[in-house]
C-alpha cells in the first residue's frame, strides 16, 4: 500500500476543528490510525490527538506518552511489556498511521504476525 500525502492527508484533516486558545499549534498532533485483520479484512479506525490528548482513540493519553517517548517516530514506539508471551499463530494484522506529529507529516504501515505481537510491540498506540 502506497500512501500519498496529497491524496491521503486531505481527507484525514477535512474535519479539523478550531484550536482552543492557549494550545501551541506547532505541538498539536493528529494521526488517523487503522488496524486491519488480513484474514477477515475487518478494519478498525481511530483518530489520535495529542497536545492535548484526545480524539476517538480509546487510550489517547497512553498513546501520546508513547509517541512523545519515540519523538513521533511510529517505527520506534516501544510497549511496556516487550517480553510478554504470544502464540506463534499466523493471523496477520496490518496497521497504518497517517497524520501530523508536532507539525511534521508522519506515515507508517506495518504488518504483524497476529494481534498479540502487535500489542506487545506497540502498546497503546494501535490499541484502538
Amino acid at each position: 500500500m502506497t500512501i500519498t500525502a496529497g491524496t491521503t492527508l486531505a481527507p484525514a484533516f477535512a474535519n479539523a476543528t478550531a484550536v482552543p486558545s492557549g494550545v501551541d499549534v506547532v505541538k498539536q498532533s493528529k494521526i488517523r490510525i487503522s488496524v486491519t485483520s488480513d484474514r477477515s479484512n475487518e478494519t478498525r479506525n481511530a483518530v489520535l490527538r495529542c497536545q492535548p490528548a484526545g480524539g476517538s482513540h480509546r487510550h489517547a493519553k497512553e498513546a501520546c506518552v508513547q509517541l512523545e517517548a519515540a519523538d513521533g517516530n511510529l517505527a520506534s514506539v516501544q510497549a511496556q511489556q516487550v517480553n510478554a508471551p504470544c502464540t506463534m499463530e499466523l493471523d496477520p494484522v496490518t496497521v497504518t498511521a497517517v497524520g501530523r506529529w508536532h507539525g511534521s507529516v508522519v506515515s507508517f504501515e506495518q504488518t504483524y504476525s497476529n494481534s498479540c505481537v502487535l500489542s506487545v510491540q506497540t502498546g497503546a498506540v494501535f490499541d484502538i
